[in-house]
């Protein structure tokens, strides 16, 4: 059977499918029933499994199986491990021309505009029997992807505190957000950030969001929104709110500058003494020691073009 060699022990896959069906069907019946298994050899799987590393992975409640802290930790480490391998003999298949080529990636909202219709062009020119799997390439939803391999890689905003040690970043650009409002809301010129204050704002939430970092940036400086932000989970709709209402946004410099925004913003002019916050470097982030196979490569190569002229 094949195994991966842990700390003087050994963690089957067997055990890691156990792991990983037991996650999504909640229950040992449940992932019994995936695997083709009997209940009592799915048990016995977990249970080595548990005495492998050393820890208790989950427990069973009325309402379901809930993982603990260790097993969570362990469950990202077997979806990783397994979308590898998968991806690992997908792309041994493909050269033997025995399979497609596949990639899963994630842009951001202004890479997709800038140049999704490219890539997208490019790829089925290469690979006619392929195959490309989009995400959004928001910070917070793309990383734990990334981590569990279930992205080939993101190209988003980056921060040096906000990646792990198991992620690398290469930056292709650096990225300036500024305010913007609906082309039709009626804005003062040359205002200050304490005028926009007062203002009703919309904004993409998340810790790791460009929008959460420049409003820290703002508070460090003592500048904070009179009211609630309305939040917006979806650059879509926040971009399309946005061109329909008088709410200050913040949208990065290049969707103004290049007219790739067809919501109908407009940027908020500041006053000349009114400093902007500073560029925010966006680039590649991949899972550090696992290979991008050729097909991803070739896409990640032509993102990093198409950003070149950001």
């Amino acid at each position: 059977m094949t195994t991966i060699r842990g700390q003087g022990d050994f963690m089957r896959l067997g055990q890691f499918k156990a792991l990983l069906a037991l996650s999504s069907t909640g229950s040992i019946r449940g992932a019994a029933r995936e695997l083709n298994l009997s209940q009592s050899a799915v048990t016995r799987a977990l249970r080595e499994l548990e005495e492998d590393v050393g820890a208790k992975l989950f427990e069973r409640r009325v309402d379901g199986t809930r993982f603990t802290p260790s097993g969570q930790s362990l469950l990202s480490h077997a979806r990783l491990v397994m979308a590898t391998l998968d991806r690992a003999r997908d792309e041994v298949r493909r050269l033997n021309g025995q399979g497609q080529a596949r990639v899963c990636f994630a842009l951001t909202p202004l890479v997709a505009t800038l140049g999704l219709h490219r890539i997208v062009q490019d790829f089925h020119r290469r690979y006619p029997d392929g195959q490309l799997d989009v995400d959004l390439g928001m910070v917070d939803h793309a990383l734990p992807l990334i981590l569990e391999g279930r992205l080939d890689f993101a190209v988003t905003f980056g921060y040096p505190d906000m990646l792990t040690s198991d992620m690398v970043f290469r930056p292709f650009t650096a990225i300036r957000m500024v305010p913007t409002v609906g082309a039709g809301a009626q804005v003062t010129e040359s205002v200050t950030w304490e005028d926009l204050a007062e203002r009703f704002w919309a904004l993409h939430p998340g810790v790791n969001s460009v929008d959460q970092r420049v409003m820290d940036w703002l508070a460090r400086r003592g500048i904070r929104p009179h009211h609630p932000p309305t939040l917006c989970r979806s650059p879509y709709l926040l971009t399309v709110l946005g061109g329909h209402s008088d709410l200050i946004m913040l949208a990065p410099e290049p969707m103004l500058t290049q007219n790739l925004e067809p919501g109908g913003l407009r940027r908020v002019i500041l006053r000349a003494d009114q400093e902007l916050p500073p560029p925010i470097q966006m680039g590649l982030i991949t899972r550090r020691h696992v290979p991008l196979s050729e097909a991803a490569q070739h896409v990640a190569s032509l993102t990093e073009r198409i950003c070149s002229v950001l």
